[in-house]
């Protein structure tokens, strides 16, 4: 495919939205920017069947191929079910966390605390409510919106956010680049 490569913009994409995740503090621009980048880095794989597979079109999308272009297509159907990279990008939280975004709660497993000075933080925040605080002896808000940012999976494990999506963006990364060692790229 020479030019315009919309598997590549869409992992452009998602890098653009990593990149401003990684020094984000406030939580009014982080959880907004985390969907931004779980819905781009959703979209390669998705884009990578569409533009490159046969049976997630539609009928009236698979007439005008030929013979040959069929056969790649349905090779690339195969390929991508029977392949270890897109299981487990398939098998990620991350993955299924796009849908949770957009169909469902409106954000994904995301939280924060906050980091302040004078106090603790005894409860985690997520994108609906700020983290609470014990300061002096008091529960409190955080006076402040600086916060560290986790990701937290389905075994209620804790990761740094940004050091959690950079992992998924690199899986995603090493299956484009297995993309490219076949004749559909």
């Amino acid at each position: 495919m020479s030019g315009y490569d919309p598997i590549v913009q869409k992992l452009k994409e998602a890098r653009f939205h990593l990149s401003k995740l990684e020094d984000l503090v406030s939580m009014d621009e982080f959880y907004p920017n985390a969907n931004a980048f779980l819905t781009a880095a959703h979209s390669v794989l998705l884009v990578a069947r569409h533009e490159l597979g046969w049976t997630d079109r539609k009928s009236e999308q698979q007439l005008g191929f030929t013979d040959q272009q069929i056969l790649d297509r349905k090779s690339f159907d195969s390929w991508y079910k029977n392949s270890d990279g897109a299981k487990c990008l398939n098998a990620h939280p991350l993955f299924s966390d796009r849908d949770v975004v957009i169909h469902r709660t409106g954000q994904a497993g995301f939280m924060h605390t906050s980091i302040s000075f004078g106090g603790v933080a005894i409860e985690p925040g997520n994108a609906f409510a700020p983290s609470l605080v014990w300061r002096k002896g008091r529960i409190s808000l955080p006076l402040e919106d600086k916060n560290l940012f986790f990701y937290v999976d389905r075994t209620g494990s804790k990761f740094l956010a940004s050091e959690y999506c950079k992992a998924y963006l690199q899986q995603i990364e090493e299956f484009v680049g297995e993309l490219r060692k076949y004749p559909w790229r």
